[in-house]
């Protein structure tokens, strides 16, 4: 009986169709497209829609895929740190990865930066508008003088001839350190108490 079954499988696997329409080398019974010799089991597999290596799988592992990054933010920047090489980007993947926030939609390349006072890379060019080179907490655009840390609008104002306080007034009313001053209409260096200013 074994050798009866033996004797079968010889005698079906000699009467095999063996054709091969595409002369690819590859019978049509092993080749999933038997009419293209680009297509069949050992061919590359490229982005192309077809399942040129007749593997089962259409551009599985093509050799010519891009890689895609995913964009968590949806603000069309993906991140390095998320990636996948596919033959069309699946959603929620991206080609680029310049994003240096994922997390924020407002921060991506391109994006408007135009807040001085906001100390945020808002564009991705490792820069900001935001500029405080005194290191006073006011921004350059908010300080009369970035290169004093003892100058601000928050800053005491005091009578040195300066405008410490950024309010537009040098010494003005109610400065730090000013006097008394009594008025003397006779010039004789001796002032009236009843006329008196501070300045």
């Amino acid at each position: 009986m074994r050798n009866l079954i033996l004797v079968s499988l010889l005698f079906s696997f000699g009467c095999r169709n063996d054709i091969d329409n595409d002369e690819d080398h590859v019978p049509d019974w092993a080749d999933c497209n038997d009419e293209d010799a680009a297509v069949g089991p050992g061919q590359i597999e490229v982005c192309n829609g077809i399942d040129d290596d007749c593997d089962g799988v259409v551009d599985g592992n093509a050799v010519d895929a891009p890689t895609f990054y995913a964009d968590a933010d949806g603000d069309g920047a993906g991140t390095i740190g998320a990636s996948g090489v596919f033959c069309d980007a699946p959603t929620g993947y991206v080609s680029n990865a310049d994003d240096c926030n994922d997390s924020d939609a407002m921060v991506h390349p391109g994006a408007v930066e135009d807040d001085c006072t906001d100390p945020k890379d808002y564009n991705c060019d490792g820069s900001v508008g935001y500029a405080n080179a005194d290191g006073d907490g006011f921004a350059a655009c908010e300080d009369c003088d970035d290169d004093n840390g003892s100058i601000s609008p928050n800053a005491v104002e005091i009578c040195d001839a300066v405008d410490n306080n950024c309010d537009g007034a040098v010494d003005e009313a109610g400065a730090f350190g000013e006097a008394i001053w009594y008025s003397d209409k006779d010039l004789d260096g001796f002032g009236d108490p009843s006329a008196s200013s501070s300045a």
